[in-house]
């Protein structure tokens, strides 16, 4: 990390104080005027307040004036935002007169007058680690990558750009990006507006990168490609329901979303429309769609600490706080007698308790009866192209999804059948359908939790074979961990003993904090593609998160796949010292 200095400890922000002040006295009537001019043009609300992450990835509200009018098709959907933007925004857009509002967040402290530009939240998984060093700044209203290019930069220039003013900052260098800045401002150039060709999302950038490894077509006519999203199915004809979801766990009420994360937001929901919820606990091992339903509905939230303790996760829940409602989950399966003992003395408490059973679903025991909702991405499962699930123990839902989700996933069902074709063989390129996954994974941060998960996914869930999918992830697993039994470098953080009360969503790992990037990369580059849970901190402790590494054992591969993955395995570590994990 930089060292500290006066003016990056305390300086910087007098410094920012003096700036902002004097921005908003003198620009009041800019600002006045713009208020106005929104008002009239693109209508209410003027402020466009979404969420950004800040310092150490801490979530705030950013304020900006509205550039995009409420336009929409014939059927009452919103026009996509390149077809939003006004005359007026453009011109503000241009002129970065949209950002004005963002004095105030400089003036409560959110944001700095210089620093990394705050970029949307739902990237936040996607940030490699070395790149998470912007944050150990609060992030700017211009910065250096803004006067080195802006928006017609790629990504990873961007971002070093970042990096490179965490490193430099003093007094002088922030003068001489306001002046800097002053200057592009009145050229009015390099602005790209999002849903253009000229400007990819991060997200799909990364995933390019990621999982871009094109593999040759093998003798059995597929690519040998493991891990990733799922390709496409086929509905059986008969329309046979080979396990009609009794499954699922016992509950008195259920519905279906389009995703795990709408699924928190309408127990979330339910829960408010019969008591107060204010105050919410969350852990700190968790991802940002597990955090975003407290976020949009306003619900004040603190983290509690998850650590591992070389078996399973232990809490530190501090019930004093008085919480309306505690998020819990058994991660990867693991102490599950530990999580249901927590569960029951919330539940004395008085303290409501969603559960998200997503890594215990098709598991013994996947929640507890004390929890008061179960909530799970099914898409981490199957192959769908949309699904979450929520379970109400106790009553009835005094709410329910019913907005349709089948045209938007048409995007996921498009990605999903390319990607089929890719692997076997009748496509060459997979750049298509990673954007068009990626594309799809955007509009899901931000789609209404009242809708349902799509009719496609619900007929591919119904054919299922959950018996069969349990007993091949089981062999699928026990056969990785006992290829892997005396590999120094890695420790499983589940056993094979408990892999029998517990289908496992993958067999999770602990690498050596500097080789697990290095290792996931030599694993990509042989088309093996396994996922990190959960790389964004958000403002929490950063426990396991740089260390920890998902092993695919799904459905979809054999025994000579996971003996393939282990080859890798063993061969990267073959190639690195041990003393490096001393």
């Amino acid at each position: 990390m930089p060292e500290h200095t006066f003016y990056r400890d305390r300086g910087k922000r007098i410094f920012d104080l003096i700036c902002a002040g004097a921005a908003v006295i003198v620009l009041s009537p800019v600002l006045l005027i713009l208020f106005v001019l929104v008002r009239i043009m693109h209508g209410s609300p003027v402020i466009f307040s979404p969420t950004r992450p800040g310092k150490d990835e801490t979530i705030f509200h950013l304020y900006k004036f509205r550039t995009m009018s409420n336009a929409k098709d014939e059927n009452g959907i919103l026009l996509p935002e390149k077809d939003r933007v006004t005359g007026l925004g453009k011109i503000m857009r241009a002129a970065s007169l949209d950002e004005l509002p963002e004095l105030f967040n400089i003036l409560k402290g959110d944001m700095s007058v210089i620093g990394p530009r705050p970029l949307a939240k739902n990237t936040l998984p996607a940030y490699p680690d070395r790149f998470r060093k912007r944050f150990a700044v609060r992030p700017g209203l211009s910065g250096l990558a803004q006067i080195n290019g802006r928006n017609a930069l790629d990504w990873n220039s961007r971002y070093e750009y970042d990096l490179e003013y965490v490193d430099k900052v003093s007094f002088g260098y922030d003068v001489k990006l306001i002046l800097g800045t002053l200057m592009k401002v009145f050229k009015k150039g390099e602005v790209t507006i999002p849903g253009t060709n000229a400007l990819l999302s991060y997200n799909a950038y990364r995933r390019l990168e990621t999982e871009g490894t094109v593999l040759p077509v093998g003798e059995n006519g597929r690519r040998p490609e493991i891990g990733g999203g799922f390709s496409l199915p086929r509905v059986r004809k008969d329309g046979a329901k080979t396990d009609p979801m009794l499954w699922l766990p016992k509950v008195s009420d259920q519905v279906f979303s389009i995703s795990g994360r709408c699924a928190i937001e309408l127990a979330i929901a339910d829960l408010a429309s019969g008591r107060k919820v204010k105050k919410a606990l969350v852990p700190s091992y968790c991802s940002f769609g597990m955090l975003q339903p407290f976020i949009e509905r306003g619900i004040r939230y603190e983290f509690y600490e998850v650590t591992w303790n070389g078996e399973y996760f232990e809490y530190k829940i501090d019930t004093e706080k008085r919480p309306d409602v505690v998020m819990i989950s058994a991660w990867f399966g693991t102490g599950r007698d530990y999580t249901d003992e927590w569960i029951r003395r919330l539940h004395k408490r008085g303290i409501a308790v969603i559960e998200d059973v997503t890594h215990t679903l098709l598991g013994k025991r996947p929640g507890s009866e004390a929890a008061d909702y179960y909530t799970a991405s099914l898409r981490k499962w199957f192959a769908l192209p949309s699904g979450g699930w929520l379970g109400k123990t106790r009553g009835k839902l005094s709410i329910r999804p019913f907005l349709s989700g089948d045209e938007k996933t048409q995007q996921v069902t498009k990605a999903m059948q390319e990607k089929e074709d890719y692997l076997t063989g009748k496509a060459d390129d997979k750049r298509s359908c990673l954007i068009e996954a990626e594309g799809f994974e955007t509009w899901l941060v931000l789609s209404d939790c009242m809708t349902k998960m799509d009719s496609l996914s619900v007929k591919l869930l119904e054919q299922q074979d959950t018996g069969g999918i349990i007993i091949k992830r089981k062999e699928n697993a026990r056969r990785l961990m006992s290829r892997l039994d005396q590999t120094k470098g890695i420790t499983f953080m589940i056993t094979r003993e408990s892999i029998e009360d517990n289908c496992p969503l993958a067999v999770p790992v602990l690498v050596g904090a500097d080789l697990r990037n290095d290792l996931a990369k030599a694993l990509s580059e042989e088309g093996i593609f396994c996922h990190v849970h959960w790389a964004e901190r958000m403002g929490a402790a950063e426990g396991i998160r740089g260390r920890e590494l998902s092993l695919v054992c799904d459905q979809r591969y054999g025994p000579e796949d996971m003996d393939r993955m282990a080859e890798v395995i063993r061969g990267f570590f073959a190639e690195h010292p041990v003393s490096r994990y001393s």
